[in-house]
This record gives C-alpha cells, sequence and structure tokens, in this order.
C-alpha cells in the first residue's frame, strides 16, 4: 500500500481535552500494545451496539494515540451508507466505496492527517450495495495490505444491531471492540451485540463505554488523576505537613 497525499491539505483530527476520555483511550492503547506484543494482533474494528453510540468519537480519539505513541497508523471509515456529507470527518479523496467498486487504485484513497503517523481512508460516497462491497475480494485485499503497511488498522463501523456490515468482517480483522453508550442501549441491543460476536470469542476486545461523566468514572477509577499536576502539590503539601507535625512532637 504506497503512501499518497490526495488532498490539497491533510485532514485535519482533533483529540478530545477530556481528562476522561484521554484516560480511558490509554487504557485501551496498553490492550491493544499487549495484544499486538504477545499475540501479533493490529487490526481492531470498532462498533456500536446502537445508532448514537459514539463509536466514530471512539475511533478518532484510539487512532491519534496511536500515532502518538509513534505507531504507523491507519483510520478507515467502513461506514458507507451515510456518505461523506454527513460525516465528521471529510475530503475530496475518493474513498473506500470507490476503491470497492474498481473505481480508483489502493494508494489513491490513503489520505495524510495532521498527525504525522496518521493515516485516514474516508468512506467515499454512499453506496446501497455496502455488505457485498465488503464480502468482496478487494476488501479482503484492502485490509491484508493495510496489516503489511501499518502497524495499526482501526475500522470504524456502523453499529452492528442496526446492519450486518460489521459481522462482515469479523473473520478478517484481529480485534472487534463494541461501544456501548452509556444509558443509550436496551439489554435487548446489549445482548444483541454480544451475541454477534460469541462465534469470534478469541478476537473479542471487550465494551467500550462511551459518554460516562466524572463521578461515574471516578467510582471505576478512583485515583485515575493521581499524577495531575494540582493533586501531586496537594499530596505533596499534606506529605509536608503530616512530616513537620510528627518533627514538631
Amino acid at each position: 500500500m504506497q503512501d499518497a497525499n490526495t488532498l490539497d491539505k491533510p485532514i485535519t483530527l482533533y483529540q478530545s481535552r477530556s481528562r476522561i476520555m484521554n484516560d480511558a483511550i490509554d487504557r485501551i492503547v496498553i490492550k491493544l500494545y499487549r495484544f499486538k506484543e504477545e499475540f501479533k494482533k493490529s487490526t481492531i474494528l470498532l462498533t456500536g451496539c446502537s445508532p448514537g453510540s459514539g463509536t466514530t468519537t471512539i475511533a478518532i480519539n484510539l487512532a491519534i494515540a496511536l500515532a502518538d505513541a509513534g505507531w504507523n497508523t491507519l483510520l478507515a471509515d467502513a461506514d458507507m451508507r451515510k456518505g461523506i456529507k454527513y460525516k465528521r470527518l471529510s475530503g475530496n479523496a475518493p474513498g473506500l466505496s470507490d476503491y470497492l467498486e474498481g473505481n480508483v487504485g489502493l494508494e489513491s484513497v490513503i489520505c495524510h492527517t495532521n498527525k504525522k503517523k496518521l493515516r485516514y481512508v474516508t468512506c467515499g460516497p454512499p453506496n446501497k450495495d455496502t455488505v457485498r462491497l465488503l464480502c468482496s475480494e478487494r476488501m479482503q485485499r484492502f485490509i491484508r495490505s493495510a496489516q503489511e503497511s501499518f502497524d495499526f488498522v482501526v475500522f470504524d463501523c456502523p453499529s452492528l444491531t442496526i446492519v450486518p456490515d460489521a459481522t462482515v468482517l469479523f473473520p478478517f480483522v484481529d480485534c472487534v471492540a463494541l461501544v456501548l453508550r452509556l444509558g443509550g442501549a436496551t439489554k435487548k441491543q446489549l445482548a444483541r451485540a454480544k451475541l454477534e460476536t460469541a462465534k469470534y470469542e478469541e478476537k473479542y476486545a471487550g465494551i467500550i463505554v462511551n459518554r460516562v461523566d466524572m463521578r461515574q468514572y471516578e467510582r471505576a477509577f478512583p485515583q485515575f488523576d493521581y499524577f495531575e499536576e494540582d493533586n501531586i502539590r496537594r499530596a505533596h503539601k499534606r506529605f509536608l505537613k503530616k512530616s513537620n507535625s510528627r518533627g514538631g512532637g
């Protein structure tokens, strides 16, 4: 897979400024790093348990984090049903649907971004035959080439409780992770999503819970912000106060 800058300007990707989001993404990066080092797994597919799960937000922030860590990373938008104009990220370059339809070569769909180590493939024009395209030999060729050319490949797929697109790619990726918006999916949707991954238990990387508020996250990880400068300063003051108190006694 050749690297080609097919846009006048690189696509700009914005990383979340949320401490919770970045801490959670770091935990996922660690897990993926282990998968890569121990099991040679480098391609991860993200799909939601329901509409509006926030899969794209997670995919973008995860790809940025991997690239910032020094890994050559490819983020591929595999949701070809909407089309570019309804997406957060867009551009003038051909996209995945263009390649899968045989309209352009593989090198034409790789876009530069504002991150040196991160490349991006847009979904391309909307297509009604997405399942047919995803089942094609060209899609398998795309995945094989991406695995050979990049350290990590992140696929952003539509929610699997709405359309079966993501399940088509399960056999060809290394890891599958579900994205769940807290309070945004029913038990039935969650059970159905988990059932879809049951046949690929060895690839199942877990559920990423999205849109968790500060209090909920602190209950799960009470000291996640321990190394924030303000917290270190307060902890140091408490230590000095306690030390002085003991010395004065």
